[in-house]
């Protein structure tokens, strides 16, 4: 009997066993079985070896559990003191403690309420530049003290983008990437560096994440009310900030088609019964990029805590012979690469056959993606890319997929360090680049064949160990 061609099995208790193959021309009494010596249980640990070499699942869990409350306690000092604790330590300067709020929602929404306009301002010390839609939105505030507003508001921002993560866990699940515990998620998103400058400022961009999400389920069903429904609730972010207007192209992706035409009505709709605070409204935001436009003849570097990619776009053009249209071409170009790439994720999002689950993470990448448009751009307004990131990052995707992203923890995390503002930009451009990639591989995973292959790669990982090995 020549053992090299023996197989192997299992039985009961876990002893293996060898016998030859059916080919061996051997008598029965002379077959030997031989039998592996059952392996001993572990001896029971004590307390401390558990300690120091717990459950994975578990140390994670209570280390997300522990920082969860660390943020809690740091937020809590930093409104007793109205100050963000260590804010200068951050990537975003200078700290201005609900500044934003203050100036630009809270106080328009109480100039509105009691009659007066918001636009107008002909000293320009208190230039407003967001849609019409923001103060009748924040009307509340006028029953509220201004500090009062602000706490009730940075509530309500932590609970949508602590929503906003759990949602991105489900996406996860259901596309059978790596799963991650929630509580994990959450504290990775509210320490990431455009949420902590959009709670910092108390910024209203985050309401799109609303929209998205109030959105998602009514595009699942199949009544053609609640997919118009759909479309209106989306175009809601467009009136709160400009860019959420890209979200059009992701309903075409899609194939929402009555959803993108309540999108486009609704928003029409808008425009028309305002128009008058719309043209007050295009009135100041010309302003505003005028005053861009004239700092970037300076200075057309970026900040570490913004992303205009149009002027850094401009930068090298301005001072040659092309200096006097060096912004317009950088607007063209940063456009040309904007909507390039997305029509590239579009057209594979569009060709999945379940492109349902990628509606999410499309969505967010989406937004994210035209916030690089705007000559006024900054970060708090990019809370959206690490949601993507959260939602479709795994393992499997390519290895540049992963520097870009890692690349991209460099700014993710809040703490400053000493890059120049121009290559911090470089590092958001590639991660969601890098994320456009991974929607592109989450979309062909979708695929009937590579779906099957994934199935049998996962048949074969996990394959009972009582069958034979050949």
């Amino acid at each position: 009997m020549n053992p090299s061609s023996y197989r192997t099995g299992h039985v009961g208790g876990g002893s293996r066993y060898r016998y030859p193959d059916a080919g061996d021309d051997l008598d029965a009494d002379r077959m030997v079985l031989r039998m592996d010596a059952a392996p001993q249980e572990p001896s029971p640990r004590g307390w401390i070896a558990r300690w120091l070499d717990p459950n994975p699942r578990t140390a994670l869990l209570a280390i997300g559990w522990m920082l969860f409350v660390l943020w809690c306690a740091w937020w809590a000092v930093s409104f007793y003191r109205h100050e963000l604790q260590g804010g200068r330590h951050l990537w975003f300067q200078p700290p201005l403690f609900g500044g934003d709020f203050y100036y630009h929602i809270d106080r328009a929404a109480r100039v509105w309420w009691n009659g007066g306009d918001p636009y107008g301002d002909p000293d320009y010390t208190h230039m407003y530049f967001y849609p019409p839609l923001v103060p009748r939105l924040f009307s509340w505030v006028n029953w509220l003290d201004a500090r009062y507003a602000l706490m009730v508001w940075w509530a309500a921002l932590v609970a949508m983008l602590a929503a906003a993560a759990w949602a991105a866990v489900g996406v996860r699940r259901r596309l059978g990437l790596t799963p991650i515990p929630p509580i994990v998620a959450v504290v990775l998103i509210l320490f990431s560096t455009p949420v902590l400058f959009a709670l910092e400022r108390g910024q209203c961009d985050p309401l799109s994440l609303l929209f998205i999400l109030v959105a998602l389920p009514l595009l699942k069903s199949r009544s053609k009310w609640a997919q118009c429904a759909a479309g209106v609730t989306l175009c809601l972010g467009p009136w709160i900030k400009v860019y959420p207007a890209l979200l059009a192209v992701g309903l075409l992706g899609l194939r929402r088609w009555r959803a993108f035409a309540a999108f486009a009505a609704a928003g029409i709709a808008v425009a028309v019964l305002d128009f008058h605070a719309i043209q007050r409204f295009l009135v100041n935001q010309r302003f505003l990029f005028h005053y861009v436009d004239d700092i970037c003849r300076l200075s057309a570097s970026a900040a570490p805590w913004n992303h205009p990619l149009p002027n850094v776009l401009a930068g090298p053009l301005i001072g040659g012979k092309l200096g006097g249209l060096a912004m317009p071409l950088g607007k063209a170009a940063a456009a040309a690469f904007i909507l390039a790439l997305l029509a590239w994720v579009a057209y594979h999002v569009y060709h999945c056959p379940k492109r349902d689950v990628l509606a999410y993470p499309f969505f967010l990448w989406i937004v994210a993606l035209a916030t690089f448009a705007s000559p006024v751009s900054n970060d708090y307004n990019l809370c959206f890319l690490p949601l993507a990131a959260l939602a479709i990052w795994d393992r499997r995707d390519p290895l540049l997929v992963h520097v870009a992203l890692v690349l991209m923890c460099l700014w993710w995390q809040p703490i400053a360090m000493s890059i120049n503002g121009n290559l911090v930009l470089l590092l958001k451009v590639l991660g969601v680049m890098a994320l456009g990639v991974g929607l592109v591989e989450r979309a062909r995973e979708q695929s009937p064949g590579r779906m099957a292959a994934g199935e049998r790669h996962v048949a074969w990982r996990r394959a009972p160990t009582e069958t034979v090995e050949g």
